[in-house]
C-alpha cells in the first residue's frame, strides 16, 4: 500500500475520535512517521548526486566542480536531523492533580 494513503488512512481515523486523550500525540508520530521516509529519500538522493558530482570532479578534465560540491554540501546541512516525536510509552501519572505528562524524545 502507497506510505501516504496508509497514513491518511490512520489521520482519517483519528480525526473521528477526536475525544480520545492520545489522538495528537498518535497524529503527530504518524505524521512524523510519514516525513521521516520522505527526508530518508531526499538525503538518499543528495547523497547520489554528491557522489556522481564528486567522481566528476575527480576526473580533472579541467572543470571547477567546486559550486556544486558546495551546493550538495549546503543541501545536506539543510536537512532536519531526527523529528522530535512524543512518546507514548514514557507517561507518568501525577497523583496529585490526576495528569498525564508525555515525555519526548529525539
Amino acid at each position: 500500500m502507497d506510505r501516504l494513503k496508509a497514513s491518511m488512512d490512520v489521520l482519517r481515523r483519528l480525526a473521528k475520535e477526536t475525544d480520545d486523550p492520545n489522538c495528537v500525540v498518535l497524529a503527530e508520530r504518524e505524521i512524523n512517521d510519514y516525513l521521516k521516509t520522505e527526508i530518508d529519500a531526499l538525503k538518499a538522493a543528495i547523497e547520489r548526486i554528491g557522489k556522481a558530482i564528486d567522481e566528476e570532479a575527480a576526473k580533472g578534465q579541467g572543470e571547477d566542480w567546486s559550486l556544486m560540491v558546495g551546493y550538495v554540501q549546503s543541501c545536506r546541512e539543510k536537512l532536519p536531523g531526527a523529528i522530535e516525536v512524543r512518546s507514548l510509552f514514557v507517561a507518568q501519572l501525577d497523583g496529585d492533580r490526576g495528569m498525564v505528562a508525555f515525555n519526548s524524545h529525539v
